[in-house]
């Protein structure tokens, strides 16, 4: 049985709800604010249409009727860290939560498109116009390394499209080299899979946040003060000139803003993507010559974007002396996402493992924080997660890493603003999904497909063996695990210590290392003896993945604080014991975290309720 603390989540809501009333009551008083933030949707328009190819896709039925899937295979998503296809159903049932729960403002912090292919970016704006139109609501997207994948339109593609009889197809734009060199039968030539750039999806997205409408009461960009007040794409660039060719010159986008949509509150989207040169003595229009910008983020904007650093702190200073209630999000952290265990994590999977590569450094996130931001709302890392950081004047910077909708745990943030000095932040889990194992009996054809002509490359059946979209995201996880992470990521001999060692048996084992009654005191009756060591493996990311909110019981975290203390008695002098020692002392770190589910923010204080 897993056992959650309610208390202090019930403390919260109450706080909200008794505002609300207060404000029903008193009609003069507004009612609390609501944002949501619905990161990493990584939309992939599964019934989109090839708008220059006859190809349909697989035919589909659907409780709306007859429909073509143009999907991606599962094997393709569990060998990814996030689901291609299911997306489009969390999605709308992210959407229609919002709208029952009657909230209005939507922030999208990056990666809302799948590589930003024109067929999926096409597809998404139709499904955000919808609710803009039926529900009122307001969307406000800012780029993520996926949207755009590089600076400019590039040829791309994919090749684990899925075919009827359970074959993967591929699908590239007609200038890639697939197209122009290839006669596979199994390829179709679409320029609907290009990778668009900035100016393309900027312009697709034009109603989404990146330029004012007429019921905005503020917006500005980082150039627009300066300018006259120009919001157009042209005046949204920033001069990237070669290190060494003088006069080789060109015109990168930046397309951060900052906008009041309601009296008083100011969302600050920051764009934080930087693409860099691949030579940087010879800049060029052409996407492919730059690299992405995922590992990129905040330690590369502090180089490469000063003067966003600098626009940052200046509407942070206006905001406080107009008393606006200032929230900022953008696609990339701000502050330590791994509960501070990333010097352990770098010394059991090695340099830069893990993701290691996209934490921002000690000296990013301080300066970050002493621009005077309070609240700041990433995605990137589909990591459930509070982080704060210390600026030098004693403020306190709040960093809300908001999950995923595409994988374990998928859920999205909702901020309520209570007052000046408090937001509550509420993780609201999407575990029930309508229509999300719509695609099932094409992924079961995949399968046979696969055990017939491809018998090394299959993946398990019981990933359809599912009863929920929340049940889908764990056995993805366990499956991109086992095919993925085990073989690229893991010391092998802690591999196969695990794999050779029940939990009992680690229990024991812990018992011989640091024989102490805290250790005997532990009480693994309930949890079947012959749970596999490996099973701590997929614990280790559902804790890293969904923080407060991983299904994890309350029984399993108390052993494995038990073991990480047991096994250090014996981790100096056998190496295998140490790797589980650290691996142990990670997780521990994961449990013991900050609050990431529900929380009260004290802006005043820098607390977290």
């Amino acid at each position: 049985m897993i056992r959650f603390s309610i208390l202090l989540p019930l403390c919260i809501i109450c706080l909200a709800c008794q505002s609300m009333r207060a404000a029903q009551q008193n009609p003069g008083q507004p009612a609390p604010l609501s944002v949501a933030f619905l990161a990493d949707v990584h939309f992939h328009d599964v019934y989109g249409e090839l708008s220059d190819h006859s190809h349909k896709g697989i035919k589909t039925e659907t409780a709306e009727g007859e429909y073509y899937a143009m999907i991606r295979s599962m094997r393709a998503q569990l060998h990814s860290t996030r689901l291609f296809n299911e997306n489009y159903f969390v999605l709308l049932a992210a959407l229609d939560d919002l709208a029952a729960r009657g909230v209005k403002l939507v922030a999208l912090p990056g990666d809302f498109s799948d590589d930003g292919q024109p067929m999926h970016v096409r597809g998404l704006t139709k499904v955000l116009k919808r609710y803009q139109r039926e529900h009122g609501m307001r969307f406000f997207a800012i780029p993520g390394n996926h949207d755009p994948v590089r600076p400019f339109t590039t040829d791309a593609g994919k090749d684990d499209f899925l075919a009827a009889d359970g074959h993967e197809l591929a699908v590239f734009s007609k200038g890639d080299k697939k197209c122009t060199d290839g006669d596979s039968k199994y390829l179709i030539c679409s320029d609907d899979l290009k990778k668009w750039g900035y100016a393309e999806i900027v312009a697709a997205m034009a109603d989404f946040g990146f330029f004012p409408r007429d019921d905005d009461l503020y917006f500005e960009t980082p150039f627009s003060r300066e300018n006259g007040g120009k919001f157009d794409f042209a005046h949204r660039q920033l001069t990237w000139c070669a290190k060494k060719r003088a006069g080789n010159c060109i015109q990168m986008p930046e397309t951060s803003y900052l906008v009041e949509p309601v009296n008083g509150v100011w969302l600050l989207a920051i764009d934080a993507n930087v693409y860099v040169p691949k030579d940087p003595n010879r800049l060029s229009t052409d996407g492919d010559s730059y690299s992405g910008s995922s590992n990129a983020g905040y330690n590369a904007m502090l180089q490469s974007k000063p003067m966003v650093i600098d626009w940052i702190s200046d509407v942070v200073a206006r905001a406080k002396r107009q008393n606006k209630q200032l929230i900022a999000f953008s696609h990339f952290p701000m502050a330590d996402f791994y509960d501070m265990a990333g010097d352990d994590i770098e010394q059991l999977f090695g340099k830069g493992k893990q993701q290691m590569r996209r934490m921002p450094l000690m000296d990013t996130a301080k300066a970050l924080a002493n621009t005077g931001l309070q609240i700041h709302v990433g995605g990137h890392m589909h990591i459930n997660d509070t982080g704060t950081v210390t600026a030098d004047d004693g403020s306190v910077l709040f960093n809300i890493q908001a999950p995923t909708l595409a994988a374990y745990r998928p859920a999205y943030k909702l901020l309520t603003l209570i007052s000046a000095e408090q937001i509550a932040v509420e993780t609201v889990i999407l575990d029930e999904v309508p229509r999300f194992n719509e695609l099932f009996p094409h992924y079961r054809q995949e399968l046979s497909y696969l055990k017939q002509h491809q018998p090394g490359d299959v993946w398990q059946k019981k990933v359809l063996n599912v009863g929920s979209y929340g049940e889908l995201t764990d056995a993805h996880l366990t499956e991109l695990v086992r095919l993925r992470y085990l073989p690229d990521e893991w010391p092998k001999q802690l591999v196969a210590l695990l794999a050779a060692n029940s939990v009992a048996d680690l229990f024991h084992k812990s018992l011989m290392c640091h024989e102490t009654p805290n250790i005997k005191s532990v009480d693994i009756q309930g949890w079947p003896s012959e749970t596999p060591g490996s099973e701590l493996i997929n614990d280790f990311y559902r804790l890293r993945n969904a923080d407060s909110i991983a299904l994890v019981s309350e029984e399993r975290k108390s052993v494995y604080q038990t073991l990480a203390s047991g096994f250090q008695g014996c981790s100096k002098t056998d190496k295998n014991l140490e790797q589980l020692a650290l691996m142990l002392t990670i997780m521990t770190k994961f449990i013991q975290a900050q609050p990431s589910d529900h929380l009260l923010l004290d802006l005043r204080t820098g607390h977290i309720r």
